[in-house]
């Protein structure tokens, strides 16, 4: 450590590490020595540094200073906070955030969703979809429509999966029309989905398993529905 635990800081310190970390181009072993020991400079100094690290030109370095900087104030569970992370070049940057915040459960407001769907990242778009489940079934349907027809097979199962665990209406006959999509992950998020509704979609699955016999997601659906379908005696 630069600082000795409850001694001040020396004149210049705060200012001699900025200008220090801002200059490597590498998160070598003894860059990272240096940037985790920040933290023993006391709250305000160590947020002063990890913010603008936040904008280095090493995605690493950029990863693990979004990661400390979240940590105050409860900046996780604040868009505000956490959202300009999504427009990082980098995706295992925003992976990074964004993978942490889809497994808090308050809702994000619709405006900071909006901005996801826009976004040129598709990992962004897929992120506004999970969220979207957050919010009430006519909110899903109003911003759903961008996220279908999305050209990346991640966003629209991510939309799939939003609509038929908010059970939104029609999306029985949107996941059906997935079901011929050319993205075999979307025909098996689809499937799944109609899955859950047994008792009302046995009969389309069916269906198309028998216009598609030799489909892998129409096989594997098959063996579903047999194991299903076994009268287990009392």
């Amino acid at each position: 450590s630069l600082v000795g635990i409850g001694k001040p800081l020396p004149p210049g310190t705060v200012q001699g590490v900025k200008d220090f970390l801002m200059r490597v181009d590498s998160a070598n072993a003894q860059v990272m020595s240096l940037f985790y020991s920040i933290s023993d400079f006391g709250e305000p100094h160590a947020r002063e540094i990890y913010t603008l690290l936040t904008t280095h030109k090493n995605a690493s370095l950029r990863r693990s200073a979004w990661q400390r900087t979240l940590n105050y104030d409860n900046g996780w569970n604040n868009p505000a906070a956490w959202a300009p992370v999504m427009e990082d070049p980098d995706r295992r940057v925003r992976l990074s955030v964004s993978q942490t915040v889809q497994s808090n459960l308050a809702p994000v407001a619709t405006a900071f969703i909006e901005k996801f769907i826009a976004s040129e990242h598709a990992d962004v778009r897929a992120l506004a979809a999970s969220l979207l489940a957050r919010h009430d079934s006519g909110t899903l349907s109003d911003h759903m429509f961008d996220l279908l027809i999305d050209e990346e097979p991640d966003v629209r199962r991510a939309i799939l999966q939003a609509l038929y665990n908010k059970r939104v209406d029609g999306w029985q006959k949107l996941l059906q029309k997935s079901l011929g999509d050319d993205d075999l992950g979307i025909q098996r998020t689809a499937a799944y989905g109609l899955l859950s509704d047994f008792g009302n979609s046995e009969p389309l699955l069916r269906r198309w398993i028998s216009e598609n016999p030799a489909s892998p997601v129409a096989i594997e659906i098959s063996r579903q529905l047999a194991n299903r379908s076994v009268v287990r005696p009392n």
